[in-house]
């Protein structure tokens, strides 16, 4: 009869203690960068959009927003060949910024890049539940330090990447699964689309694979959830759909910069080549994936886990423009290897491969470093890395014998 009650002030204990570290971090944020110096340009975007609407009620969209945001980012317009900082994303992503709008930029960015770090931290700790890895106190607050200086996830908070607080909805959808909360995995999934490059292939694959395991629950909520949030966007701007899709194309023009693949390409190939290597690659890929989730539709939920982690590696090669801090995503398979490395006993190996996968990327960084801009080589470390990874585990567990029944 005490367990409910129990139950219920944990719960509330820990959500003042992560209130109280948040509005700790956001303070430290503001004193010590915010007040002094403003950036986040990928977060400004957003918010002088959603400010634009919620405050103004223009669309977010238009030619003259984007002047707007623009000024406000560079002091002038933009030029032809710069990035144009317009409002590039679904409008739903407004609903998870709309707290901010009110307050000064300074603040704001304060409060959004606090919410960052948590968003990777507690991401980190969703996939270590979600694989159930075998870790000791130290380790379980070790990792998800980790990954706060992995360097997608610093890149991508001090340039106020909302790919960030999508990697969280992912995670948390996938632990949710596991621990058969149904409707908040699919509400967590629809939330992912916030930003669509990372769940463009893995919320469908897991929607699908739970319409084939009959939890229909977890279809119908992100269905649900979806459909509320493009309902009330269309409620805020009628046209946001194709105003959001016309934005994609104008941004293909002044971000030529693509996924790993596409810029793998265009060191090996000139001209019209490259485009073929990419196009065939990009479809070599999808049609891996699609054939190795078509083998494990049926199976558990604790067998899909490799799926999971082959569509994070297949979404960060090919699925559009991803930049390095859209690579989180690659938290996803090595959370799952480091797992079965612990498991197995070759806890050197594991160590080992945490440290490279945060060396490499820095060490990459920096040896390409010239001036204040990354080097598109940085783009390729991390995702044909995994690669290599992938299908080294792959070969090494089809060599494996078989184990023998007790």
């Amino acid at each position: 009869m005490n367990a409910i009650p129990r139950s219920r002030n944990r719960v509330v204990v820990v959500a003042l203690f992560v209130l109280a570290l948040y509005a700790l971090l956001a303070f430290g944020v503001y004193a010590g960068l915010t007040s002094h110096v403003l950036g986040a340009n990928d977060f400004y975007s957003r918010w002088a959009g959603a400010r634009a609407l919620l405050l103004r009620g223009e669309n977010p969209y238009s030619d003259a927003v984007t002047r707007e945001i623009q000024i406000g980012m560079y002091g002038r317009l933009a030029l032809p060949g710069e990035d144009q900082v317009a409002f590039a994303y679904p409008l739903y992503v407004i609903f998870l910024i709309a707290p901010f709008v009110p307050l000064p930029y300074a603040l704001a960015q304060a409060g959004w890049m606090a919410l960052l770090v948590l968003a990777v931290f507690g991401g980190a700790v969703a996939l270590i539940h979600f694989y159930r890895l075998p870790t000791s106190p130290l380790l379980l607050v070790a990792l998800p330090f980790s990954a706060l200086l992995f360097y997608p996830s610093v890149r991508g908070i001090f340039n106020g990447q909302i790919t960030l607080a999508s990697f969280f909805f992912i995670a948390m959808a996938l632990w949710a699964i596991g621990a058969n909360a149904e409707v908040a995995a699919g509400i967590l999934l629809a939330l992912a689309t916030i930003k669509p490059q990372p769940a463009i292939l893995l919320t469908p694959i897991v929607l699908i694979w739970a319409w084939r395991q009959r939890r229909l629950k977890i279809v119908a909520s992100a269905l649900g959830a979806l459909s509320v949030f493009a309902g009330v966007a269309v409620l805020l701007v009628p046209t946001w759909l194709s105003d959001f899709l016309e934005g994609i194309r104008r941004y293909a023009q002044y971000e030529p910069v693509g996924p790993p693949v596409q810029i793998l390409a265009e060191y090996i190939f000139s001209g019209g080549w490259s485009w073929v290597f990419t196009v065939a690659a990009s479809l070599a890929l999808l049609g891996w994936l699609c054939a190795h989730a078509a083998r494990a539709l049926d199976n558990s939920w604790s067998k899909f886990q490799t799926t999971i982690g082959l569509a994070a590696l297949v979404s960060t090669l090919m699925a559009g423009r991803m930049g390095t801090p859209d690579q989180l995503l690659l938290l996803i398979p090595w959370a799952l290897w480091l797992g079965t490395w612990l498991r197995d006993g070759e806890k050197s190996r594991a160590a080992l491969a945490g440290l490279g996968l945060l060396i490499l990327p820095w060490f990459v960084f920096l040896i390409t470093l010239r001036g204040n801009a990354e080097h598109l080589v940085v783009g390729l470390a991390l995702p044909f890395l995994s690669l290599a990874v992938y299908l080294w585990q792959t070969i090494r567990i089809d060599r494996l014998p078989p184990r023998q029944e007790v």
